[in-house]
C-alpha cells in the first residue's frame, strides 16, 4: 500500500499530526503522495522515526502514514479531440444565432420603421421588379386613370417602385407628363431604366407638401400599406393640397384591422413594417378632404398557391 511521508516540526508532529494532517496540512501542500494520483481523505499514523534532514541542525520525527482506504480513479471513456471541436462549433453557432436574433429584435424595436422599410426596398428592388413588373391584375384600374385624366395631364406618382405603373400609363397615354417619386434609390434607378427619359425624384410620400407644383392627378399604388393610419390621413390632406380642382387621386391598400399591423419578413430575412387600413376610415378621410369617390375595386391577389388577400383600389376626384 502506498505511503505518505511528512516532514514536520518536532513538537507539532506529536501534538497535531493525527488530527490535522488530512485537512490543514494537505491544504498547505505538506503531504507528499507516493504511488497514487490522489491525496486520500483520511490517514492513520503507522510509526514515528527520528531523522535529521540535510541542512538542518535538529532531530525531527519522520511520521510514516498510510491511507485508511483508497479511492480508485473513475474510468471515463476518452473524448476524441474531433468530437470536442464539433461540440464547440455547435455551441458557438447556437449562441451566435441566438445573439443575432436578439440584436435584430432589439434593432427593430428601436429603428424607425420607415427607415427600415426604405432599406428593405433598396435590397429587394430587383426581386420586386421580377415579380410585379409584368403583373396584369390591376390593368383595369390603370385604364380608369387614363380615361379620367385630361390631355397632356401632369401626374405625380408616389412610391413608383421599378416603374411598372408608370410604364403602363405611358404606353396607354404617351402625352402624360409624369413625376415619379420613391423613398428607395434603387427603385428609382430601375424606374429610370424601364422608362427612359422619365423625371424621377427621391421623395418620401409623407413630404409631398414640399413640392411647389400642382398636378392633375396623383397615383399612390400600394403606398398606403407602408404608412401608418396617421400618416395615411395626412397623405390624403397633402394630396388635396397639390391637386388642381377636378384632379384625380388613385390609391390602393390592403384592407384589414390596423391592430394587426407589424413587421413582415420575407424569405431573404429582410423586414418592413406593413400597415392595414379600414375601408370606412380611408373613405371618410377622402370625403372630409373634398374628394368624391368615382370608382372602387376589391381584387383578390394570390400570394401563393394556398394564400390570398384582398386588395382595395379607389379612384376619387377632387370636387
Amino acid at each position: 500500500m502506498p505511503s505518505l511521508i511528512l516532514w514536520l516540526p518536532a513538537m507539532r508532529a506529536v501534538t497535531k499530526a493525527p488530527t490535522n494532517v488530512p485537512s490543514a496540512w494537505a491544504r498547505k501542500g505538506k503531504i507528499k503522495c507516493l504511488g497514487s494520483n490522489r491525496c486520500m481523505p483520511a490517514f492513520r499514523p503507522s510509526s514515528v522515526e527520528l531523522s535529521t534532514p540535510s541542512g538542518r541542525g535538529m532531530m525531527e520525527p519522520l511520521i510514516i502514514m498510510r491511507p485508511m482506504f483508497t479511492i480508485e480513479p473513475m474510468n471515463r471513456p476518452a473524448i476524441k479531440p474531433s468530437m470536442l471541436r464539433r461540440i464547440g462549433c455547435i455551441y458557438f453557432v447556437f449562441w451566435f444565432v441566438k445573439a443575432k436574433l436578439a440584436y435584430k429584435s432589439k434593432r427593430q424595436d428601436t429603428m424607425d420603421p420607415y427607415i427600415q422599410t426604405a432599406q428593405t426596398w433598396d435590397k429587394i428592388a430587383g426581386l420586386y421588379q421580377e415579380k410585379f413588373m409584368d403583373l396584369t391584375l390591376y390593368n383595369e384600374t390603370y385604364n380608369a386613370i387614363c380615361q379620367a385624366l385630361p390631355q397632356k395631364a401632369k401626374l405625380l406618382e408616389l412610391g413608383c417602385g421599378p416603374g411598372n405603373i408608370t410604364r403602363y400609363l405611358l404606353q396607354m397615354r404617351p402625352d402624360l407628363s409624369i413625376l415619379a417619386t420613391d423613398m428607395s434609390y434603387n427603385m428609382l434607378e430601375l424606374a429610370k431604366k424601364n422608362n427612359p427619359g422619365l423625371e424621377c425624384k427621391l421623395l418620401d410620400a409623407r413630404y409631398i407638401s414640399q413640392l411647389n407644383s400642382q398636378f392633375d392627378g396623383v397615383v399612390a399604388g400600394f403606398c398606403m400599406p407602408y404608412l401608418s393610419e396617421t400618416d395615411a390621413a395626412k397623405l390624403i390632406v397633402d394630396t388635396a393640397a397639390v391637386l388642381h380642382d377636378e384632379g384625380i387621386f388613385y390609391l390602393s391598400y390592403v384592407p384589414g384591422d390596423p391592430e394587426k399591423s407589424g413587421y413582415k419578413t420575407g424569405s431573404g430575412g429582410d423586414s418592413c413594417y406593413f400597415y392595414y387600413h379600414r375601408n370606412e376610415t380611408i373613405q371618410q378621410e377622402l370625403l372630409k378632404n373634398g374628394f368624391k369617390l368615382q370608382q372602387s375595386w376589391l381584387l383578390n391577389y394570390e400570394k401563393s398557391d394556398d394564400e390570398a388577400e384582398q386588395h382595395a383600389i379607389l379612384l376619387a376626384r377632387k370636387s
